[in-house]
């Protein structure tokens, strides 16, 4: 992937960013976040790649209690 073009954010179940900073390797996203309390969450990424191609999703996670 492109690092300067590609990314992620967390948001918590209300819609409040939780995240901190987004950094991009060749081959990952890392995402620091806030300390997190017990709820669910949702991460949106995208991605640019090598040949140009933009890709984008989500995914949820719960932080048990």
């Amino acid at each position: 992937i492109e690092p300067k073009f590609s990314g992620a954010e967390v948001f918590d179940s209300k819609g409040a960013r939780v995240d901190e900073t987004s950094t991009a390797s060749d081959s990952a996203i890392h995402v620091k976040v806030k300390p997190l309390v017990p709820g669910a969450y949702r991460v949106n990424w995208h991605a640019l790649s090598d040949d140009t191609h933009k890709t984008k999703g989500s995914f949820k996670f719960t932080v048990a209690k």
